[in-house]
Order: C-alpha cells, then sequence, then structure tokens
C-alpha cells in the first residue's frame, strides 16, 4: 500500500467516526432523560399545588355551610306583621260637582270618584306576599355571597 492510499483510508475512517459522533448526539440530545433533581422540583410542585387546592376546598366548604346556615336562618325568621298607615275607613271624599256645560261629544263624566269605601286591604295578605318577595331576595342575596365566597383568593 501506498501512503495515499493510507491516508485515503485514514480519511474515510475519519469521516465515519465523525458520521457516528453526530448520530450519536442527535440521538442523545432527543432523548428523554429524567434526573433525580426533576423528580424532586415535580414533588415540590404537586406538593405545592396541593396546599392550594386544600385551601380552596376549604374555601367551598366553609362558603357551602355558610349558605346553608343562611338559608336556614331566612326561612326560620316569622313573616313580619307590618303595621300599614291606612289602617281606619276614610271618609267619602267631597267631589266638586259636574260642569253645568255639556260637552259635544260624548265624553266621560267628570268628577268621579274610586268606587268602595276605603276600607284596608287585607293586610295579612299583603304580609304575606312581601315576606314571600323578601325571603327570595335574601335567599338569592346568601347565593350570590357564596359564590363569591368559593372563587379561589390568591
Amino acid at each position: 500500500m501506498t501512503p495515499g492510499q493510507y491516508i485515503a483510508a485514514a480519511k474515510d475512517i475519519l469521516i465515519v467516526l465523525a458520521i457516528g459522533i453526530v448520530v450519536f448526539l442527535v440521538y442523545r440530545a432527543g432523548e428523554d432523560r429524567i434526573h433525580a433533581s426533576d423528580l424532586n422540583g415535580l414533588r415540590d410542585e404537586l406538593k405545592q399545588q396541593r396546599t392550594i387546592l386544600g385551601g380552596w376546598q376549604k374555601e367551598s366548604n366553609d362558603a357551602t355551610n355558610k349558605l346553608s346556615a343562611d338559608v336556614a336562618a331566612i326561612r326560620a325568621t316569622p313573616p313580619v306583621a307590618h303595621v300599614w298607615v291606612h289602617n281606619q275607613p276614610i271618609p267619602q271624599p267631597a267631589v266638586l260637582p259636574s260642569p253645568t256645560v255639556t260637552p259635544s261629544a260624548a265624553g266621560a263624566p267628570a268628577g268621579g270618584v274610586q268606587p268602595g269605601r276605603g276600607a284596608d286591604v287585607d293586610g295579612a295578605r299583603r304580609d304575606a306576599i312581601l315576606d314571600a318577595f323578601k325571603k327570595r331576595w335574601e335567599e338569592r342575596l346568601a347565593e350570590w355571597r357564596a359564590e363569591d365566597s368559593q372563587w379561589p383568593k390568591p
């Protein structure tokens, strides 16, 4: 063998080695490698998330318990008997007399009054309606407060 052939063979061997090294490095770069420090960091992150989730769960449970207590308190309140301003029949009001001039077109007669003697409307029914309205909206407001309390706070 001549020295030129030795040089050509060495050159071919170096090219094959270089290609092998590049393939090995590309393979190692795409490999998934997990180290102990990666696992420890993951454990710490999971521990923090578990703590945060536990706090949120506690807030949610507290809000649900508060909502139950609020709704029970709202429903347990007895209806309030209101004292309405108008609780005596009023006398028939004085009405101005009808005008003496007759209108040319048929119109409503002037000077009419509302029928009835001005007696009170059933106060118990009015109180029940008012109480139902108040309780419905108090319960709805309690639900909104509970939803707001359940929202995660940083």
